[in-house]
């Protein structure tokens, strides 16, 4: 800190009335790189709450603090999203904290489907969780995925300890005549 430059609450006010303050003042970041050396910098109330790299906007989350409990969601601030859009994101790339687990969405869907609110806290957007995407989750494989590996066969498919061309439904026909 510059010697002749004061602390704002030196003067007798208040560390709180002096963050009052920073927080309406508008933010002009200093440093291109932004948040962490990465991407630019997105803000809410004179904090960073993310960044923006490529066509991306990144946030690290506690699920067990930010998430929304009922109904279970993510929730944004408006400003903060189109802030991301502004400069150059399209979709938003959540990390929780605690369990490592990825969200991904895109930013018109959290827009045109999420559900606006404002507890308080300046208008708020909320996505459920149910909607987002989970790129590092294992992915079911699909019959014509199945049918590429040849894992699966068309046709019939036999039961273990049935004889080779017979299946349960000509075994059922046996026994029913």
């Amino acid at each position: 800190m510059n010697a002749t430059k004061k602390a704002p609450w030196a003067d007798g006010a208040t560390l709180r009335g002096a963050m009052r303050s920073f927080a309406s003042a508008p933010i002009v970041a200093d440093d291109a790189r932004g948040v962490k050396g990465r991407g630019v910098p997105i803000y809410v109330n004179g904090r960073a709450v993310g960044h923006v790299e490529g066509d991306t906007f990144y946030k690290t989350l506690r699920a067990s603090v930010h998430f929304l409990k009922r109904p279970p969601a993510i929730a944004f601030d408006v400003s903060s999203l189109f802030d991301a859009q502004d400069a150059g994101a399209t979709k938003v790339h959540i990390t929780d904290q605690e369990t490592g687990r990825v969200y991904v969405a895109r930013i018109a869907d959290i827009l045109r489907d999420g559900r606006r609110f404002n507890r308080g806290f300046g208008d708020q957007v909320y996505y459920l969780l149910t909607r987002w995407r989970h790129p590092d989750a294992p992915q079911q494989m699909t019959l014509f995925d199945a049918l590429e590996c040849g894992e699966a066969r068309p046709g019939r498919q036999t039961r273990t300890g049935l004889p080779r061309g017979e299946s349960l439904l000509s075994r059922e026909k046996e026994v029913a005549s």
